[in-house]
């Protein structure tokens, strides 16, 4: 619709419903080469959805030969489903915005795909961008923290926005990797786009301020929670039951933990304990 036509509707006339639709569909979708200015409005337009009422305003279209053209009419918001009123970003453009995140951030396809990484999740888990291109997500996932990455990612797919859920991923040098994950379904792109916070270092096991790190690295993380658990009064039952283990391989677990200890006993795993207690942190 042109803007002298415009001039031709009366206050009570079709004018609203023509400029609403005029709006929508030839203002919005060039939001980038247009500006619009109000002589005596209530907004400026920042997005599809038009929620203010104008009475009598004049709109000015850049360069555009109509450009002041005074409308006598009361303007109705978009509707919410209208086909303008959520402009789709392109794919190019959520990876700009990708790149930009301080965090690292993946888009994955329905089957766990993964289709574009930002370059932060070099720094976080050690692999370059193509490396991980073309992966499959899971297999990157702590063994142990795989099936609670399904539930979760299912409950994404679902269109649940999802904030706080923490998982492992192991990082190129075979450690672990704490994330904090904030994830959406972008039903539009059929990605799933998640953003990882690395939390790691606020993941540490208590254990770490309690053996020295050479003895330390000799514990794999199971064994670590099992150290951490011996030095309490539970008993060797009560851990298992704790750990959901059978009563055998917990014997076996904490005849381990003696073993590459050194120690015959909790009363050794103790004595071990105080002593990096009182071993002065280095500055």
């Amino acid at each position: 619709m042109r803007i002298d036509q415009l001039r031709r509707h009366g206050r009570n006339g079709p004018i609203r419903q023509d400029f609403h639709e005029f709006a929508c569909h030839q203002m919005i979708p060039d939001i980038e080469g247009w500006k619009l200015g109000l002589k005596a409005g209530f907004f400026s337009f920042r997005s599809a959805s038009v929620c203010a009422t104008i009475r009598t305003s004049t709109f000015i279209w850049g360069s555009n030969p109509w450009r002041h053209v005074t409308c006598p009419a009361v303007i109705s918001p978009c509707p919410v489903d209208h086909p303008m009123a959520k402009p789709i970003l392109s794919e190019d453009s959520i990876h700009a915005l990708a790149d930009a995140q301080p965090d690292a951030v993946f888009l994955v396809d329905k089957t766990g795909i993964i289709r574009y990484v930002n370059p932060r999740c070099h720094d976080s888990l050690g692999f370059a961008q193509s490396d991980l291109i073309g992966q499959t997500m899971l297999e990157l996932v702590v063994q142990r923290d795989r099936d609670r990455t399904i539930k979760e990612a299912s409950e994404v797919l679902a269109g649940h926005k999802r904030t706080g859920f923490e998982n492992r991923y192991r990082h190129q040098d075979g450690s672990d990797i704490h994330f904090s994950w904030s994830a959406r379904w972008l039903e539009s792109h059929q990605l799933r786009l998640g953003t990882a916070r690395d939390v790691t270092i606020l993941r540490q096991p208590a254990c770490a301020y309690l053996l020295p790190p050479d003895l330390l690295g000799l514990l794999d993380p199971y064994e670590q929670e099992v150290f951490l658990l011996l030095l309490t009064s539970a008993t060797e039952m009560q851990i298992a039951r704790r750990l959901g283990v059978a009563a055998d391989d917990m014997r076996r677990r904490v005849a381990s933990v003696y073993r590459k200890l050194g120690v015959r006993g909790r009363l050794g795993l103790t004595s071990l304990g105080m002593s990096a207690l009182q071993t002065p942190l280095s500055p």
